[in-house]
């Protein structure tokens, strides 16, 4: 062999290399995450939905390890294109002038109303454009599954008005924006959040390719999802629900939906405030009980959807249980089962 060939064929084999550990290297993942900073600059001293809820989850993922074992992608700005898939063109100008202006300390001057920061306006985009970006990847086979570590959350938030601590709906964004680019047909929306997510229901009612199914405590804020629809599908649970009613209902429910609907997405509201210990609502959930439903919903996944689901942080208040539960969906969306209660299950009278 003469020294040019033997040039050629290191400069071949450096190549190979090189292309071998790029590729896996973005195949070693297949669970995602999405989350970006600047939604901790959306914060206010005193108001539940701060800063500190995705700081802990964070620092619960690394402690137990997690963090290494998933793809971390850093989320974008939705546009305002994105944007108005959900929103009146109105309303996402409102929001912006709000922003800018700082001179409202509340969006609206109703309960519960998004609160204002400097960072307010892109936070709530950032986190719509994160679920785009993570739902995209998934329905592309970029990766298997993901969790998007978003805040400010979304299910409250109608076409024209931010209710709820949520400015813009994320889920229904990112849901709309993945049937108008053709990446699925069949989108099945599971809520897990104690409370109901009128604004996905406001937004999605009557489409015959989403499925919305909202297990929810009753006579709560925001006060609705007390008739079901067509496709929409709400259960209003009773206060002090126990445990294993609320499993049963959920597994069965959920498995009968999946299998007359036959979804080729699944998108899951993640709201851990059911937790028995979370002060926001009186439902009567363990971080184990997320976990399984968390198990349940990827099952299904798996039987109909070829695994393809999203989880899409809601709500979530006692910061202990709430990082217990999101680490425990991620250990569910990573096949292990080696889950965590650190509180235990709600006291028995």
């Amino acid at each position: 062999m003469n020294k040019i060939s033997l040039k050629i064929l290191i400069v071949f084999i450096l190549i190979s290399t090189a292309f071998y550990f790029f590729s896996a290297s973005n195949t070693k993942h297949s669970t995602a995450i999405i989350w970006n900073p600047i939604s901790q600059q959306h914060t206010m001293e005193g108001q539940p939905e701060n800063a500190n809820r995705v700081r802990y989850i964070i620092e619960e993922l690394k402690h137990q390890k997690l963090w290494n074992k998933v793809a971390v992608l850093q989320a974008r700005e939705a546009t305002d294109a994105e944007l108005s898939l959900a929103h009146s063109k109105t309303y996402i100008n409102r929001v912006k002038q709000w922003a800018e202006e700082q001179k409202d300390k509340y969006l609206t001057a109703e309960k519960w109303s998004p609160y204002n920061g400097p960072h307010s306006a892109i936070s709530a985009s950032t986190a719509a454009g994160g679920l785009i970006q993570l739902t995209e990847a998934v329905a592309k086979n970029e990766y298997k599954n993901g969790f998007a570590i978003i805040r400010p959350p979304g299910h409250h938030a109608t076409s024209e008005k931010g209710m709820g601590y949520c400015i813009y709906n994320n889920i229904s964004i990112a849901s709309l924006n993945l049937l108008n680019k053709k990446l699925a047909s069949r989108i099945l929306i599971v809520d897990m959040d104690a409370h109901h997510g009128n604004g996905i229901e406001e937004i999605l009612k009557g489409r015959s390719d989403v499925m919305y199914m909202s297990f929810h405590q009753q006579w709560m804020f925001p006060y609705t999802g007390e008739k079901s629809f067509e496709n929409i599908q709400n259960y209003n649970l009773k206060f002090l629900m126990p445990e294993n009613f609320h499993l049963d209902l959920f597994n069965i429910e959920v498995t009968r939906v999946a299998q007359n609907f036959k979804p080729d997405f699944i998108l899951v509201s993640a709201g851990y405030d059911s937790h028995w210990r979370d002060f926001m609502s009186n439902l009567g959930l363990s971080t184990n009980a997320h976990a399984l439903m968390s198990q349940k919903l990827i099952a299904l996944a798996d039987e109909y959807s070829a695994g393809k689901i999203v989880f899409s942080l809601e709500g979530g208040y006692d910061l202990e249980a709430l990082a217990n539960g999101v680490s425990n969906s991620i250990k569910a969306l990573l096949k292990r089962d080696d889950f965590i209660d650190t509180i235990g299950k709600a006291p028995q009278n």
